[in-house]
C-alpha cells in the first residue's frame, strides 16, 4: 500500500542524489520531497507535503496545524494582520486616494510650476496634466474614468451614469447609423463607385 518508487540510481525511495555526477544541491537544503531548496515539510502527520489532515481529529488552521490557531486575514494572508492590502493615503492624506507628487514636488500638480518653458502656454490642462490633452473628471470624482466606480446604474457609452446614449450601428456613440452608411453612384448604386465624367 506504499508509494515509494525506485530513483533514477535505483535507490528506493530516494532523489537521484546518490549517483549524480554533479553533488546535488550542494548550497542548498533537500526537502523531505527531494527537492534542492524546496517548500515541502513532514506535516504533522508524519506525510511529506501533508497538511495535517490525514490523522488530525482537530480542525486544521490556514498554516496546516492541527488544531492551530492561525487564521486567514482580509487580505487572504494566512496569520495576517489585515494591512497587506489596506490602501495607503495618497500625498493629499486620502485613503486610497491617488494623488501623486509632479516632478516639482507638488501634490497633484502637473509638473508646470517649476518648467523652464511655460507649460501649455496656448492650451488647457486636463485634469491629468496633460496639454490638450482628452482626459476630464467623471461623475465620480475619478480623472480618466467612466463614472463605474461610484454608479449604481448603467453607465452608457458616453461616460455618463445612467445615461441614455447607446452605440449606433456605426459604432459611433451618440450618432444615428449615417457615418458609415454608403452613398449612391450617379448610377443609383448603393457604395458603388461610378462618377460623372
Amino acid at each position: 500500500g506504499g508509494n515509494a518508487k525506485y530513483d533514477s540510481c535505483n535507490v528506493c525511495g530516494g532523489n537521484g542524489a546518490s549517483c549524480a555526477e554533479e553533488p546535488f544541491c550542494a548550497d542548498g537544503t533537500v526537502d523531505c520531497a527531494g527537492y534542492c531548496d524546496g517548500s515541502h515539510y513532514v506535516d504533522d502527520c508524519d506525510v511529506c507535503g501533508g497538511d495535517s489532515s490525514t490523522c488530525c481529529t482537530d480542525t486544521v488552521d490556514c498554516a496546516g496545524v492541527c488544531g492551530g490557531s492561525s487564521t486567514t486575514d482580509s487580505c487572504n494572508v494566512c496569520g495576517g494582520y489585515g494591512a497587506t492590502c489596506v490602501a495607503a493615503n495618497d500625498c493629499n492624506g486620502v485613503k486610497g486616494g491617488n494623488a501623486k507628487y509632479d516632478s516639482c514636488n507638488v501634490c497633484g500638480g502637473n509638473g508646470a510650476s517649476c518648467a523652464e518653458e511655460p507649460f501649455c502656454a496656448d492650451g488647457t490642462v486636463d485634469c491629468a496634466g496633460y496639454c490638450d490633452g482628452s482626459h476630464y473628471v467623471d461623475d465620480c470624482d475619478v480623472c480618466g474614468g467612466d463614472s463605474s466606480t461610484c454608479c449604481t446604474d448603467t453607465v452608457d457609452c458616453a461616460g455618463v451614469c445612467g445615461g441614455s446614449s447607446t452605440t449606433d450601428s456605426c459604432n459611433v456613440c451618440g450618432g444615428y447609423g449615417a457615418t458609415c452608411v454608403a452613398a449612391n453612384d450617379c448610377n443609383g448604386v448603393k457604395g458603388g463607385n461610378a462618377k460623372y465624367d
